[in-house]
């Protein structure tokens, strides 16, 4: 099972579709069409007096959303992402910025205590195989200097009461006045959905549940494997890491609890300073 989460979900953020998608979205945060999610901009201005200047990781960059964000706060910024197409769209768009190719699992290029604050946006988590999202968790609080901060967002397994079965969603047909132009969208439209819909059939046989999580076939995105999590779950899962002080959020960017059921929570943590932990 691992093997076909980790298989399909890699090809998928490889694709050129989602690569064009991504890539406009960092594109279009350059001229603020696409601003942070309410959540983002409420943690990043809470923390903006701690963070400016100081170095930071931006995980799972994608197109470079948020670039444009972070780059204002420090000139100390690297992010990463896993898939190669989006680490050439994201240098394209911020030829500036320092761009790499990497894995959330494995930051061995970073030294501990490297970073004061590290994000990983946009639900990044949920597309790493369940078993390995401890990984992901260790590493971030190695390289997190003491007193540093984590914040990531996440699929919450309560918006789905109990409805674990992805439901396959017609891509969007965009028709033009050219008559010509419309049969070329109606035949790549055709061909696209046939794709997809392929690919929603064969991942149903990977849907499946454990305690506390989920794996569903999300359509939404190109056919994915999605992680929905207990929010209660992956509060124990960031503190047995070793992060303190969790802190939920809605979509709107008010507090939130582990009893919503927003679609996404959106969590930021702290990693003990040395005189907490002396303290504790």
């Amino acid at each position: 099972m691992t093997n076909v989460v980790a298989f399909d979900n890699e090809s998928t953020w490889n694709t050129n579709k989602l690569t064009r998608r991504f890539a406009a979205l960092g594109s279009n945060a350059q001229s603020g069409a696409y601003l942070m999610f309410p959540p983002e901009l409420v943690i990043l201005a809470e923390l903006w007096p701690e963070l400016h200047g100081q170095p930071i990781l931006e995980l799972g960059v994608g197109g470079g959303r948020l670039v444009p964000f972070l780059s204002l706060l420090t000139d100390r910024y690297v992010a990463l992402d896993w898939s190669h197409p989006l680490v050439v769209a994201a240098k394209q768009a911020h030829p500036t910025s320092d761009i790499r190719h990497g894995d959330a699992r494995n930051l061995g290029a970073f030294p501990d205590a490297s970073f004061k604050f590290v994000l990983f946006s946009y639900n990044g988590t949920d597309h790493i195989p369940y078993e390995d999202r401890g990984k992901v968790l260790d590493e971030v609080f190695r390289v997190v200097e003491p007193g540093g901060y984590f914040a990531f967002s996440t699929h919450n397994l309560n918006s789905l009461h109990g409805e674990l079965r992805g439901v396959y969603k017609r891509r969007r047909l965009d028709l033009s006045p050219n008559l010509i132009q419309t049969g070329v969208r109606i035949a790549r439209w055709a061909v696209g959905s046939a794709q997809v819909y392929a690919k929603h059939r064969r991942l149903r046989s990977a849907e499946h549940s454990g305690e506390g999580y989920a794996i569903v076939n999300d359509t939404a995105a190109h056919a994915l494997l999605t992680c929905y999590v207990d929010p209660r779950v992956q509060c124990d899962a960031l503190r047995h890491s070793g992060f303190v002080q969790p802190s939920v959020f809605g979509l709107d960017g008010r507090p939130g609890s582990v009893d919503s059921d927003d679609a996404w929570l959106h969590f930021l943590v702290k990693k003990p300073a040395e005189t907490e932990r002396a303290s504790s």
